[in-house]
C-alpha cells in the first residue's frame, strides 16, 4: 500500500483480482520456486539459464 500509494480497499481489490499462483504456474513457460532456501532458488536459476542457452 505504501509503495503504490493505495488505500486499503483498493489494495484488497487488486490482490483479489490476481490469478492464483497455481494458475500462473500452469500458464508459465518456466517457474522458479523461491519459497525455500536461497541456494535452492539459485540452483533453479542456474539450471534455467543452462536450458535457455541451449
Amino acid at each position: 500500500m505504501n509503495r503504490d500509494g493505495l488505500d486499503r480497499d483498493t489494495a484488497v481489490k487488486e490482490l483479489q483480482s490476481q490469478w492464483p499462483l497455481t494458475e500462473k504456474a500452469m500458464r508459465a513457460d518456466h517457474v522458479i520456486d523461491n519459497s525455500g532456501r536461497i541456494m535452492d532458488s539459485t540452483f533453479q536459476v542456474e539450471r534455467l539459464v543452462e536450458l535457455l542457452q541451449g
